[in-house]
Order: structure tokens, then sequence, then C-alpha cells
């Protein structure tokens, strides 16, 4: 099968395609044909070792390898269709349309003509309200919504919600959960997106090119929560704006959130909580039970041929896509 393989850290252009085997389900696992990917801005940092936090560096070097990435294909989630099942497996046939999301724990990523998955990987039949395209891309955005505004956030209907970065996968799966669950939400994102932030259901929208969204002037009412996307912030600049009591939901920590979160007794003020959103048996659940409610809405903003996949990837280090980005692996991918 065809793979992009990433030797080294580096550039787009690190991204080789070349033949490798494909792989063959044992029991209770599934080979599924791709037809549809996502290049993630997650798959873009571990491409190029590109930290948003220099902190960081040991423990990821730690965690993806020190010369290269350990998972010499990247990709955390996709869509395509049941091509083998392993003995055991009776809940699947070749040709059901399904998607998963095995995110950076496996073998292999999802940038491969095929993808096989274990017992423990949840793998869904796609659902009618949701196209190929969509069901690839809803996992990271979703999963990440899921883990922050309801696991660690607990957010309540009719609670303040700001979201930084807003107009990205996870912001925009944010607004969706958000409105969902009955909060208001002010989105934080640049003035071309606004009209896209509004459709995902964003009651207000502050354009971060023009004003201080930190100022309490600006921001209004204060915040039950602040969901910081991007690591654009610090808990020490949006305690203006959050109640006492309120949080600080950091998808990417610095030193403040983590000396806040060490001393959570002793500082006053806003709570920080952070974390890694992985797709544990709990969120998958709620994540089906909210796809089933039509909770979510994935933009796709992008679409390349899998050959294209460098030059994807030079759009997505532009770090200005708007919801996701897919890869199609092949013409008869939507059947």
């Amino acid at each position: 099968m065809r793979a992009a393989v990433l030797d080294h850290y580096g550039p787009p252009e690190a991204v080789h395609i070349r033949e490798i085997p494909t792989p063959t389900p044992g029991p209770g696992e599934i080979l599924i044909r791709v037809a549809y990917a996502t290049i993630t801005s997650g798959d873009a940092r571990v491409r190029g070792f590109n930290l948003p936090r220099p902190i960081f560096w040991l423990p990821a070097k730690l965690m993806l390898g020190f010369k290269g990435p350990r998972q010499k294909v990247l990709g955390v989630e996709c869509a395509g269709y049941i091509h083998e099942v392993g003995q055991g497996v009776t809940n699947f046939k070749p040709g059901d349309p399904v998607f998963t999301h095995p995110g950076f724990s496996k073998d292999l990523g999802t940038h491969a003509e095929y993808v096989l998955v274990d017992k423990d990987t949840p793998v869904e039949h796609i659902p009618a309200n949701l196209t190929m395209p969509q069901a690839a891309a809803i996992g990271f955005g979703a999963i990440t919504a899921i883990y922050y505004l309801e696991q660690l956030g607990k957010l309540q209907p009719n609670q303040r919600l700001m979201i930084i970065g807003a107009s990205g996968a996870v912001g925009l799966a944010a607004i969706n959960l958000a409105k969902h669950l009955g909060a208001h939400v002010t989105a934080v994102c640049s003035a071309r997106n606004t009209d896209l932030v509004r459709s995902a259901g964003a009651d207000e929208v502050i354009d971060y090119t023009t004003t201080d969204y930190t100022d309490p002037a600006s921001a209004g009412e204060p915040y039950d929560a602040v969901l910081d996307t991007v690591g654009a912030t610090r808990v020490t600049r949006c305690k203006r704006i959050l109640k006492p009591t309120g949080t600080f939901l950091a998808c990417i920590m610095g030193f403040d959130e983590i000396w806040r979160m060490l001393l959570a007794r002793l500082i006053p003020g806003p709570r920080v909580k952070a974390g890694i959103a992985e797709e544990t048996p709990a969120i998958h659940k709620r994540l089906v039970e909210l796809i089933d409610q039509g909770a979510f809405d994935p933009v796709i903003d992008r679409e390349y041929g899998f050959d294209e996949i460098v030059e994807a990837y030079r759009y997505v280090d532009t770090w200005r896509k708007r919801g996701n980005v897919v890869l199609k692996f092949a013409d008869d991918a939507d059947g």
C-alpha cells in the first residue's frame, strides 16, 4: 500500500509517499480502506516538532522519538470502508462505511491507503447525518471539545464561555458543543471568520486583530470559562475577564498554567485545567451520543488529493485553516 512516511522531523517536504507492506488483520482486528483522512494541527506539530511551549521539548522527545518519530506514518483520524476483518469480528463486514480515531498511539497512522485497528480502537458506522469527509474530520475537534468543556470545564446551561482560536477544528467543535449544552458563547477570531463562527452558533464575536479580548471593557460580563485552543494567551491575562470561580481551560499549557495547577489551593482566583484529550470509552460513548443528536457540524476548509499531502501540510502550517483539511485517497472515495 502507499503511505505518507516521515523518517525525520522537518518541513512539509520531509513527508514522502512510498510503498509499505499492507497490514493483515489478526483476531479481533479490522483493516480499513481509507477514503478520507485529515491533517490536523497536531499532525503538523509532530511532523515539524513544532512545540508551542519549550518546556515540553524533552517529554515530547521521549514520547515521540528523538531523531525522528517512532510512528513513521502520521494521521489521527479517517473514514473509509471495511476491507477485511479478523477472526471474531462480527459487527462489521467488508464494504461497510466507517470512521475511526486511532490517535497517535498506533504503529501506523491514517495517512495511508489502509489502516489496521485493534479491538481497543473504537470504530463506528457512518451515520446518515454526516458525509464521509465530515466523518473523517469529526474526531479530533469533537473529542477535544468534549474533554475540555464537559469533563474538565463541567460547562452548564446559561454559563458564559469565551473560545480563543474559534475558527479552527477544535474551536468550531467547541462552539457546536457549547451551544448544544445551552451556554452563551463569545468567539475570538479574525474578522474574516466572523460569518463562519456565527454559523457554528457563536452569540458574540471579538476580532483579536483590533480588540484586546482580555480587556473587561471589550469582553463584557465576566466569563465562567475561557477555552484557549491555540495557546494564544495566559491565565494571568484572562483572569481579568473570568469570574473569581471561573476556569481557564488551556489546550496548550505554559509555566503560568502549570504553576497555578500545582498551587491551586494556595493561589486565589480562577482555576486552571488542562490535560491530554484522548478517546477514552466514556468520551467515545459521549461522542456517539452527540453525533446522533446532531450536535456537531464539522467544517471542511480544503480538500487535497493524497498525492498533494505536501501542499496540504504547507497550508496547515500557515495556521490559518478554518475547520478541517482533508485528504482524499481515491476517485471512488465516496462509494
